[in-house]
């Protein structure tokens, strides 16, 4: 049940991210079977399958794959860590396509766990978000290759002339 419900979420952020193709994996082979036959499910997991595959819908393409734990032993390590509570913790390797002359979407301010921001030569226009310091966690940010206005305002970094 806690993997559909993962995947589950999975799907609403990256529907949320702007992401028109996806490929999730994980290491239920009976989720990613599930999710991928697009069958009605009648197990107890029914409720997350069905949303998730109706959330799928908006997506260009999407596709679940089965990884052996062996497989993924990032994913799996990153799932075990304790340390990390209840919070949530993002890890994308490739950011959607945009537009030329796209911007950054103030949404970008609710990942408070983002550690890399990578959106470089991506023609993207207009102001950089003021609530971009809201994301503590931040550590490496990369925008060159856009046509952006302001500045990151990052309390935590301290300025040298």
């Amino acid at each position: 049940m806690d993997e559909a419900l993962a995947v589950k979420h999975a799907v609403e952020f990256t529907a949320n991210m702007g992401f028109h193709r996806i490929i999730l994996e994980g290491d239920s082979r009976t989720v990613m079977n599930k999710l991928q036959s697009g069958q009605p499910d009648y197990s107890e997991t029914n409720t997350w399958i069905g949303d998730t595959n109706m959330k799928a819908t908006s997506f260009h393409t999407s596709m679940y794959q089965f990884t052996p734990r062996s497989g993924n032993l990032v994913a799996h390590l990153l799932a075990a860590d304790k340390t990390l509570g209840e919070e949530d913790r993002y890890w994308v390797e490739d950011g959607p396509i945009v537009e030329e002359g796209s911007q950054i979407p103030q949404e970008i301010g609710r990942l408070r766990r983002l550690e890399v921001l990578r959106l470089t030569n991506n023609s993207i226009s207009g102001e950089i978000p003021g609530n971009l310091s809201a994301c503590s966690k931040l550590i490496f940010v990369n925008m060159r290759g856009n046509q952006l206005r302001g500045e990151i305002l990052l309390p935590w970094v301290s300025r040298q002339t």
